[in-house]
């Protein structure tokens, strides 16, 4: 009983603790030092497990996996801890557990198609050059895997296609043919299929926009003009586009037209002109309007002609002393323009001043360095003259910042965290010896004799180098340079299989020593090449494509009976063993040879599935989907695969 008090007391006080504020701050400290931990490459543990234990204590059980946040926090110690002990009792390496699934199943789907289609079309075919070793080949599933996640990204497809043609003996003969499997898998892959992750952006961004508008619901009934429901829902049948409601993230163009003008603020300008003077407030009307203001751009942009038109060698020819002339009478309308602004909204001293603003000044040197160069002659002076463009470019950029800031913030910190995991991985080992017999700084010394192209009368001597890759994940700086690289698909493939063949640290690389690791760069270029980048395309149509989303008409039976099977065809359970069916027939594919009685069983329970949801929908209504009619495509191909394949 004694004892029980003291449990109570102390799961108490714990539970107090753990949900004060000086608690959450101290966990939010501590995951921010092992970040910086695992970012300078240490391999210290997080002090997560007393944090969880005591959780646990104070809260129980019970209560604790009540939050989803404390969920994943037992899933990550745990996962910590299970490594910790693996790598201690050597069953693995300390490479850190993977724990990176397959993201988008139709992806994976595609390439498993086209995978198997190339390992029959060009397995073994790719050798026909005996001098070069192939990396982008169809010799085996992973490889083919490999080649075809390559081509659905663009870099160096046409050489890989190019190989195709060669295998099949040349433009000349059948490799043409061949060649439509290339343009095939590339316009369905990366034109169509990669689309999809511009949807899946849009429609996510879309629910978000939908999630935040409630919180300014207010303000938008504010805005909104009171109308009839029957007049309201009249024109909503009758627009063609619906307009975009004020929202928390309104369009580049409104956020320009509802720029509000900035008063005169308080205090005089140089300590003459009040707040009421009239010159002041005339200056003021003045500079506001939008003619002068439409005026000053066009200017701008003939300085800045000026400029690009000048002769950068013959400094005094006829035409630079001409452009010369337009540039004094620039340099004056800039002049007086800066000056019309001091005198509105005063110099520097007070709240609201022209030189307090940070783009103001950068027109206040752009004239000053102006009017200096009429007594000096300087090349650097023509380039601070078109910093003054660069103003509305600046201000355009940090317009589009406010809109998409926290998607820049979300994919920084998905660069940061790949780049962490990719020390890691490969930290220290894409170190090479310009010898490849060699693999080790101590074998690498001296000197080596070096065939060039393969051709022994054509022999050189190289001096043995141990050198590494210019992209390396030796710190987290160099890793995210090196997946910036990759997320930009230019040379990828060239880092990933020195990645394949990377052994430990300080030795040499091994031919396909690790072509799991692949995995790596497959969901980071997923992730951030397919999905984060295309957020940053289809954001400013995200609303759009939102509210121009209408519900779908469901075809229900009438019939009692018939909308029994009906509701069992289209529950969630059904799709999965459909599903599961299609995923075990997928696998059967991809190990032929082995399980051909069982790919017809599983072709048989899909196409049973299929007639039973025809039967269930009624012919009319079932074909008036797309993807309907797609199934029923591929159900009757493989009936008639499996019909020729047994006669």
């Amino acid at each position: 009983r004694r004892w029980r008090r003291w449990n109570r007391f102390c799961r108490r006080k714990c539970r107090l603790a753990v949900k004060s504020v000086p608690f959450y701050w101290l966990v939010i400290i501590l995951v921010f030092l092992n970040t910086l931990t695992i970012s300078s490459e240490h391999y210290m543990q997080p002090d997560w497990l007393t944090q969880m234990m005591t959780k646990m204590y104070s809260l129980g059980l019970q209560a604790y996996f009540v939050s989803l946040f404390n969920r994943f926090d037992c899933f990550v110690v745990c996962g910590g801890i299970t490594e910790t002990i693996l790598v201690e009792l050597a069953i693995m390496s300390p490479l850190g557990i993977s724990s990176i699934a397959s993201l988008l199943l139709l992806l994976f789907l595609f390439i498993i198609i086209f995978s198997l289609l190339g390992m029959q079309v060009f397995g073994g075919k790719f050798n026909f050059d005996e001098t070069q070793t192939k990396r982008s080949t169809f010799d085996n599933f992973p490889q083919a895997l490999l080649t075809v996640f390559q081509i659905l990204t663009g870099e160096d497809w046409n050489a890989v296609m190019y190989d195709g043609i060669m295998a099949y003996g040349g433009p000349s003969s059948s490799g043409m043919i061949v060649s439509f499997y290339f343009i095939i898998l590339f316009i369905c892959g990366n034109y169509i299929l990669l689309n999809v992750f511009l949807a899946i952006a849009v429609d996510n961004l879309g629910d978000a926009e939908s999630l935040n508008a409630p919180r300014d619901k207010k303000e938008v009934k504010k805005e909104e003009v009171p109308v009839e429901e029957e007049e309201e829902n009249a024109a909503a049948e009758e627009e063609e586009e619906p307009e975009v409601p004020a929202g928390p993230r309104p369009p580049i163009s409104e956020l320009v037209k509802k720029e509000k003008i900035t008063p005169i603020p308080d205090g005089t300008a140089f300590f003459i002109f009040s707040k009421t003077n009239p010159i002041r407030v005339g200056c003021h009307k003045l500079i506001n309007h939008h003619i002068f203001t439409n005026l000053i751009l066009v200017f701008i942009m003939l300085s800045s002609v000026s400029l690009a038109a000048e002769d950068p060698i013959r400094n005094f020819s006829a035409r630079n002393i001409i452009l010369g002339y337009f540039d004094y009478a620039f340099t004056a309308i800039f002049t007086v323009e800066i000056l019309l602004k001091m005198t509105t909204y005063g110099a520097f001293l007070h709240k609201g001043a022209f030189c307090r603003n940070t783009f103001n000044l950068l027109d206040l040197l752009v004239v000053g360095v102006s009017l200096v160069s009429f007594c000096i002659q300087s090349s650097a002076i023509s380039v601070v003259k078109i910093l003054r463009v660069l103003r509305h470019v600046v201000q355009c950029v940090f317009v589009a910042i406010r809109t998409i800031g926290n998607i820049m913030i979300v994919t920084t910190l998905l660069q940061f965290m790949f780049a962490c995991i990719g020390v890691q991985l490969f930290k220290g080992k894409f170190y090479r010896c310009t010898d490849e017999a060699k693999s080790s700084p101590d074998e690498c010394k001296g000197t080596y004799i070096h065939f060039k192209d393969g051709d022994v009368n054509q022999p050189a001597i190289h001096k043995r180098v141990w050198h590494n890759s210019e992209f390396n994940f030796d710190n987290v700086l160099m890793a995210m340079m090196a997946l910036f690289t990759v997320s930009t698909f230019e040379g990828w493939p060239s880092l990933l299989y020195k990645a394949i063949d990377s052994n430990r640290e300080n030795l040499g690389p091994i031919y396909n020593y690790r072509i799991e690791i692949s995995i790596f760069f497959i969901i980071y270029i997923i992730i951030i090449a397919f999905f984060m980048m295309n957020i940053f395309v289809g954001f400013r149509q995200c609303v759009e494509y939102a509210l121009k989303a209408r519900p779908l008409r469901r075809y229900i039976p009438k019939n009692p009976y018939q909308y029994k099977f009906w509701y069992v065809v289209n529950s969630t359970g059904f799709e999965y063993i459909m599903f599961v069916l299609i995923m075990l027939n997928t696998l059967c594919l991809a190990v032929q040879g082995y399980f051909g009685d069982a790919w017809n069983v599983f072709d048989a329970l899909v196409v049973m599935g299929s007639i039973v949801d025809i039967v269930l929908s009624e012919i009319d209504h079932y074909f008036t989907d797309a993807w309907n009619t797609f199934d029923a495509l591929i159900v009757v191909g493989s009936v008639v695969d499996i019909a020729i394949t047994e006669v």
